[in-house]
């Protein structure tokens, strides 16, 4: 199932809106942006690092390479956005904008509701990634596998 990169913004933009709408408080530790904010780095990196260690020159059939490749450009590319939108909310926790609310009548916003509502999503987003990635290195190697073993006979 493909998803398409405005339905990832819409629902990581509207589902913290709607959290933060919510007559709850969070408070949360001290440390908990910084250490939320280094985790989805770690997962980034090591998607970067899995997708840049992929080796297309080994692949026979040139389609499945260039599937392969787009494949994980596409996925790359989505993870460096969510990560610079983990950045900006992380930015806007460090120089306490986050401490900030909005109320008008009914409706209420709380940007630290907001701030950990789309961190967690981000995180969660990243380990999603994190999975596709594994499985087209595993789709990769499987390839690169059985056009060797074909090679041989």
């Amino acid at each position: 199932m493909k998803i398409s990169l405005s339905r990832i913004v819409v629902v990581g933009f509207l589902s913290p809106v709607l959290f933060s709408s919510l007559p709850i408080t969070i408070d949360p530790p001290a440390g908990f942006y910084n250490t939320i904010f280094v985790v989805i780095g770690i997962f980034y990196s090591i998607g970067c690092s899995v997708a840049l260690s992929f080796d297309y020159s080994r692949i026979g059939n040139k389609e499945f390479a260039l599937k392969i490749r787009n494949a994980t450009k596409h996925v790359l590319y989505r993870c460096t956005i969510v990560f610079v939108l983990a950045a900006l909310v992380f930015i806007t926790t460090i120089l306490k904008i986050i401490a900030l609310s909005y109320q008008k009548g009914v409706f209420k916003f709380s940007l630290s509701i907001f701030a950990v509502v789309v961190l967690v999503y981000i995180l969660a987003y990243m380990v999603f990634n994190f999975f596709r990635l594994q499985r087209l290195k595993d789709d990769l190697d499987d390839k690169i596998r059985s056009d060797s073993q074909k090679s041989r006979k």
